[in-house]
């Protein structure tokens, strides 16, 4: 009996690593070819169908945005957005930044289209689980990631548990929620009031200070292998895509620390640190020559939203909160949507961006 369950025990063990091996050799050497790495976006996905702000209901992928058509229309220009909470988007289904970018590049190209794959809480290794079993289903001819400063560049790779390493296991897992999928989450609901206040101040800056601020610090000794690991992910999408003729475009949109002095000189009180400890510029730099080595576009959303700030002096975000609010949102799509026009026309015209 003991030597059956160990043979038994044998086989099963030679025959993932078997597994293992292969899956590994395939994405090596086939880049169309990919598994999805985690499925934890699945759980912070929106639950199908459920109701939104202002009675907006989620589409049957639990994603904000109208029903996705799986067949592409002739003479259609299809994109899909990826990326966290501030993609989904706070605001009413039609003011998200998603939205109203596709309906301003519309005016211009009158096949283009967005798909809304935002997932609040995710990471950027959810950004490659969310386009390897959602966005490559729907023929996209181009990925446009949304980066979030504030904490995409503290948790690239962030695994919820050690079996996600595995790519037997992650493959797996894969099939498995294919058929039996979390049901998701309820975000927001009822009407929006863009003067709603999220927190209270102190709440407010000690989510700063516990989620913002550290990645930032001059001497932040994890902050190489985080901006690496999401550097790697970003890469491997980019393989992902040009293995199937898609084009990537990359925006990132700034923390509130980086555009709130008021905000940012409370946190660093509350820390107990100095300014000069701080660099909140840097980042920027570092991720727009990483992805122009890359051959990747990439907009940098810093200095624009600085100088609509000047200029109007309105915030762009909820009272106490990190997600945009009306203007926020608008501010976004008003800025990317000349920049990825241009990117598109010269996809169009058979020209590398």
């Amino acid at each position: 009996m003991k030597k059956t369950a160990a043979i038994t025990l044998a086989v099963i063990f030679i025959s993932f690593a078997a597994l293992e091996i292969s899956i590994r050799v395939r994405e090596r050497t086939t880049p169309s070819f990919a598994v999805m790495p985690d499925a934890t976006y699945l759980y912070y996905r929106g639950r199908p169908h459920s109701m939104e702000l202002n009675g907006f209901s989620l589409n049957s992928r639990g994603f904000k945005d109208k029903e996705f058509m799986i067949k592409k229309p002739p003479g259609t220009f299809r994109a899909i957005a990826i990326g966290d909470s501030q993609t989904y988007g706070a605001v009413p289904y039609p003011d998200t930044y998603i939205a109203l970018l596709g309906n301003l590049i519309h005016r211009y190209i009158p096949g283009f289209e967005i798909y809304n794959l935002g997932v609040p809480s995710a990471a950027p290794v959810d950004y490659l689980s969310i386009l390897i079993n959602d966005g490559l289903r729907l023929d996209p001819d181009m990925v446009l990631i949304t980066l979030f400063m504030g904490d995409d560049f503290n948790r690239g790779d962030t695994k919820r548990n050690i079996l996600s390493y595995s790519a037997a296991f992650s493959l797996l897992r894969e099939l498995f929620c294919r058929h039996f999928e979390p049901r998701g989450r309820i975000f927001a609901s009822g009407i929006y009031h863009d003067d709603a206040v999220i927190r209270g101040r102190d709440a407010y800056i000690k989510f700063l200070v516990d989620t913002q601020l550290d990645i930032f610090h001059r001497h932040n000794r994890g902050f190489i292998h985080a901006f690496t690991s999401t550097c790697a992910i970003i890469k491997k999408m980019q393989a992902i895509c040009d293995a199937r003729g898609i084009a990537l475009a990359v925006v990132a949109c700034p923390a509130d620390i980086q555009l709130y002095p008021v905000y940012r000189q409370e946190a660093i009180r509350r820390k107990g640190t100095s300014e000069e400890e701080y660099d909140f510029r840097t980042l920027n730099r570092l991720i727009e020559d990483e992805l122009s080595r890359m051959g990747i576009p990439f907009l940098d959303l810093l200095g624009f939203f600085e100088e609509q700030r000047c200029s109007d002096g309105k915030s762009f975000n909820q009272t106490n909160d990190p997600h945009w609010n009306l203007h926020g949102s608008r501010t976004a799509a008003r800025f990317v949507a000349p920049w990825l026009t241009e990117q598109i026309r010269q996809l169009m015209k058979g020209q590398k961006p």
